[in-house]
């Protein structure tokens, strides 16, 4: 059995803060490194299921580098947008 290291952290490339990830291939790069993540965690953990994070990894990548408003300084205050996901 091998160490168990870290997951790998998601860092948005070159640099960029979400605010400037709002290209088409930006968003498309960066929804298959999130891919390439997950299978990876998926590994390390050796167990879970592909479909849903594999599935819906364009769909969170959009919302959160492009569409929702957040900082973590103004999360608690209220300020910026919210996501529910209800299964």
């Amino acid at each position: 059995m091998s160490a168990v290291t870290e997951p790998p952290v998601l860092i948005p490339s070159q640099g960029k803060t979400t605010s400037h990830l709002e290209s088409i291939t930006e968003l498309e790069e960066l929804a298959r490194q999130i891919r390439r993540d997950v299978v990876r965690m998926l590994v390390m953990a050796q167990s879970g299921h592909t479909g849903g994070s594999l599935g819906m990894a364009d769909v969170f990548t959009a919302l959160y580098f492009h569409l929702l408003r957040h900082s973590p300084e103004t999360f608690l205050v209220g300020q910026g947008s919210r996501f529910c996901l209800s299964l």
